[in-house]
Protein backbone atom coordinates (compact mmCIF):
# COMPACT_ATOMS: atom_id res chain seq x y z
CA UNK A 1 0.00 0.00 0.00
CA UNK A 2 3.23 2.73 0.63
CA UNK A 3 3.68 2.31 -3.07
CA UNK A 4 0.00 2.82 -4.03
CA UNK A 5 -0.26 5.92 -6.72
CA UNK A 6 -3.75 6.83 -5.59
CA UNK A 7 -6.77 7.54 -8.09
CA UNK A 8 -6.93 10.20 -10.29
CA UNK A 9 -9.15 12.78 -9.98
CA UNK A 10 -9.90 11.34 -6.19
CA UNK A 11 -7.45 13.33 -3.59
CA UNK A 12 -4.60 13.50 -6.19
CA UNK A 13 -1.91 15.06 -5.18
CA UNK A 14 -0.80 17.44 -8.50
CA UNK A 15 1.87 18.51 -6.33
CA UNK A 16 4.05 21.67 -4.41
CA UNK A 17 4.67 24.82 -5.51
CA UNK A 18 6.22 27.00 -2.71
CA UNK A 19 4.94 25.07 0.17
CA UNK A 20 1.40 24.69 -0.77
CA UNK A 21 -0.10 21.29 -1.85
CA UNK A 22 -2.54 21.11 -4.95
CA UNK A 23 -4.96 18.83 -5.05
CA UNK A 24 -7.06 17.32 -7.38
CA UNK A 25 -10.33 15.91 -6.01
CA UNK A 26 -12.95 16.84 -9.28
CA UNK A 27 -14.40 13.23 -8.35
CA UNK A 28 -16.03 14.69 -5.16
CA UNK A 29 -19.48 15.76 -7.19
CA UNK A 30 -21.91 15.91 -3.94
CA UNK A 31 -21.72 17.32 -0.12
CA UNK A 32 -20.57 14.24 1.48
CA UNK A 33 -17.47 13.35 -1.08
CA UNK A 34 -16.55 16.89 -1.24
CA UNK A 35 -16.36 16.94 2.83
CA UNK A 36 -14.79 14.01 3.25
CA UNK A 37 -12.19 15.42 0.95
CA UNK A 38 -11.70 18.97 2.88
CA UNK A 39 -11.49 16.79 5.88
CA UNK A 40 -8.80 14.87 4.32
CA UNK A 41 -6.15 17.66 3.41
CA UNK A 42 -3.86 19.75 5.80
CA UNK A 43 -5.55 23.08 6.94
CA UNK A 44 -5.94 25.51 6.13
CA UNK A 45 -6.92 25.02 2.35
CA UNK A 46 -8.54 27.41 0.18
CA UNK A 47 -11.33 25.32 -1.63
CA UNK A 48 -11.95 25.42 -5.55
CA UNK A 49 -16.25 24.66 -5.03
CA UNK A 50 -19.01 25.11 -7.51
CA UNK A 51 -20.25 23.59 -10.74
CA UNK A 52 -23.48 22.25 -11.23
CA UNK A 53 -25.48 21.84 -8.43
CA UNK A 54 -26.77 19.08 -6.91
CA UNK A 55 -29.81 18.64 -4.19
CA UNK A 56 -28.39 17.59 -0.91
CA UNK A 57 -27.91 17.97 2.81
CA UNK A 58 -25.19 20.37 2.51
CA UNK A 59 -24.36 20.82 6.50
CA UNK A 60 -21.50 18.81 7.39
CA UNK A 61 -19.85 20.31 4.54
CA UNK A 62 -20.74 23.64 5.44
CA UNK A 63 -19.38 22.85 8.89
CA UNK A 64 -16.11 21.39 7.44
CA UNK A 65 -15.30 24.78 5.53
CA UNK A 66 -16.03 27.34 8.42
CA UNK A 67 -14.04 24.83 10.18
CA UNK A 68 -11.06 24.15 7.83
CA UNK A 69 -11.27 26.17 4.56
CA UNK A 70 -8.84 29.83 4.95
CA UNK A 71 -10.93 30.85 2.20
CA UNK A 72 -13.49 29.31 -0.94
CA UNK A 73 -13.37 30.25 -4.68
CA UNK A 74 -16.66 29.77 -6.26
CA UNK A 75 -17.08 28.74 -9.82
CA UNK A 76 -19.60 27.66 -12.63
CA UNK A 77 -23.22 28.17 -11.99
CA UNK A 78 -23.60 26.75 -8.23
CA UNK A 79 -21.92 30.40 -7.30
CA UNK A 80 -24.47 32.49 -6.62
CA UNK A 81 -26.15 29.51 -4.62
CA UNK A 82 -22.76 28.40 -2.20
CA UNK A 83 -22.58 32.61 -1.83
CA UNK A 84 -25.95 32.43 -0.42
CA UNK A 85 -25.67 29.57 1.44
CA UNK A 86 -21.78 30.64 3.19
CA UNK A 87 -23.08 34.22 3.91
CA UNK A 88 -26.58 32.13 5.56
CA UNK A 89 -23.68 30.46 7.71
CA UNK A 90 -21.64 33.29 8.43
CA UNK A 91 -18.84 32.54 6.74
CA UNK A 92 -17.36 35.54 4.78
CA UNK A 93 -14.29 34.73 2.96
CA UNK A 94 -15.20 33.43 -0.28
CA UNK A 95 -15.56 34.59 -3.47
CA UNK A 96 -17.51 33.81 -7.26
CA UNK A 97 -14.35 33.20 -9.43
CA UNK A 98 -16.94 31.98 -12.27
CA UNK A 99 -13.63 29.69 -13.92
CA UNK A 100 -10.76 27.36 -13.36
CA UNK A 101 -8.54 29.47 -15.28
CA UNK A 102 -9.31 32.45 -12.66
CA UNK A 103 -9.57 30.02 -9.93
CA UNK A 104 -6.03 28.29 -10.47
CA UNK A 105 -3.78 31.69 -9.83
CA UNK A 106 -6.22 33.20 -7.37
CA UNK A 107 -5.97 30.29 -4.72
CA UNK A 108 -1.96 30.28 -5.65
CA UNK A 109 -2.14 34.09 -4.16
CA UNK A 110 -4.38 33.47 -1.34
CA UNK A 111 -2.34 30.43 -0.05
CA UNK A 112 0.71 32.35 -0.11
CA UNK A 113 -1.20 35.54 1.27
CA UNK A 114 -3.14 33.26 3.99
CA UNK A 115 -0.74 30.57 5.18
CA UNK A 116 -3.10 27.88 3.64
CA UNK A 117 -1.31 24.53 3.43
CA UNK A 118 -3.36 23.56 0.53
CA UNK A 119 -4.96 24.56 -2.52
CA UNK A 120 -8.10 21.67 -2.71
CA UNK A 121 -10.55 21.16 -5.83
CA UNK A 122 -12.93 19.88 -4.88
CA UNK A 123 -16.37 20.74 -5.92
CA UNK A 124 -19.42 19.41 -4.40
CA UNK A 125 -21.09 19.99 -7.90
CA UNK A 126 -21.54 17.97 -11.53
CA UNK A 127 -19.03 19.70 -13.58
CA UNK A 128 -21.70 19.43 -16.74
CA UNK A 129 -22.12 23.56 -16.42
CA UNK A 130 -18.60 23.85 -18.10
CA UNK A 131 -17.25 20.74 -18.76
CA UNK A 132 -18.01 17.39 -20.30
CA UNK A 133 -17.09 15.11 -17.08
CA UNK A 134 -15.19 15.46 -13.39
CA UNK A 135 -12.58 13.76 -15.46
CA UNK A 136 -12.00 16.88 -17.99
CA UNK A 137 -12.58 19.04 -15.22
CA UNK A 138 -9.61 17.50 -13.02
CA UNK A 139 -7.70 17.02 -16.13
CA UNK A 140 -7.92 20.86 -16.68
CA UNK A 141 -7.26 21.99 -13.11
CA UNK A 142 -3.74 19.71 -13.43
CA UNK A 143 -2.70 21.18 -16.32
CA UNK A 144 -3.80 24.63 -15.09
CA UNK A 145 -1.86 24.09 -12.20
CA UNK A 146 1.50 22.56 -14.34
CA UNK A 147 1.78 25.54 -16.33
CA UNK A 148 1.29 28.27 -14.09
CA UNK A 149 3.56 26.59 -11.86
CA UNK A 150 5.93 24.12 -13.57
CA UNK A 151 6.02 20.68 -12.87
CA UNK A 152 4.73 20.89 -9.20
Amino acid sequence: MADFPGVAHRLEAIGTWRGVRFVNDSKATNYDAAEVGLTSVEAPAILIAGGSIKEGNDTAWMDAIADRAAYVLLIGKASDAFAQRLTEIGYGRYECIETLERAVPRSAELAIKLEAKTVLLSPACASFDQFNSFEERGDRFRDLCRAAFGNV
